[in-house]
């Protein structure tokens, strides 16, 4: 395994589980127990069949899909976040060259990169200041915030909440404890009475920014 951070955490994202139990099913709309990071547009897999999502019920946990839903499916899966790492100038040139398909969601690991090395008897090799971005499309010139919060941050509130409870319980990272989260309505460069007046990205884009200290051990066998 390379030890660096940001390959580390993507191993951990890329393994993340994202599948949930199926409560109940009436025609296009499933009731599953969680409901993840999915919003309308999203494609979702009930047992084996893909379907793309038409509207998501955040408070009940339940998905209307494009079409009824066939067979009777236990489980609900949708599929983990594309993750990128790199300063804001670096990242936005990778994202010019990636498919929209293969953008978000996202969780983007904002660099320069802090660690604090750990004493030689330490169970840990590092701890990480890391500034991580969840972060979805989202229409600038349409939606009002309202609409912002309804498409884009209630679902990357869900994948927050999904990464820090299996965080805790990767067998790599050390104990999470406390975090930040800032609540970014169009995405962008921030200015006091202003708000977002211009997007980092070439993207249209909202989310959750977390700041969160991760000890970590290189080795599993550490």
């Amino acid at each position: 395994m390379a030890k660096v951070v940001p390959d580390i955490l993507q191993s951990f994202i890329e393994g993340m589980n994202f599948t949930s139990k199926i409560v109940s099913i009436a025609g296009a709309v499933v009731e599953v127990e969680n409901v993840f990071h999915a919003r309308k547009g999203s494609v979702v897999t009930f047992g084996a069949t893909q379907y793309t999502v038409v509207s998501v019920d955040y408070s009940t946990e339940k998905i209307t899909v494009s079409a009824n839903v066939s067979g009777s499916p236990t489980s609900y899966t949708i599929a983990p976040p594309f993750f990128f790492h790199g300063t804001p100038y670096a990242t936005s040139t990778q994202l010019s060259r990636v498919k929209s398909a293969d953008k978000v969601p996202m969780i983007y690991l904002m660099e320069i990169l802090r660690e604090k090395g750990q004493a030689e008897d330490s169970r840990f090799d590092t701890v990480a200041d890391c500034s991580l971005f969840f972060l979805d499309v989202a229409n600038g010139k349409d939606w009002s915030t309202d609409d912002h919060y309804s498409n884009a941050i209630m679902p990357m509130r869900n994948l927050v909440n999904a990464f820090i409870e299996q965080a805790r319980a990767y067998s790599l990272f050390g104990e999470i404890g406390e975090y930040d989260i800032i609540t970014h309505v169009k995405f962008g460069q921030f200015q006091d009475l202003k708000g977002h007046v211009q997007s980092i990205f070439n993207e249209l884009l909202s989310g959750i920014e977390v700041g969160v200290s991760i000890p970590i051990k290189f080795c599993c066998n550490c």
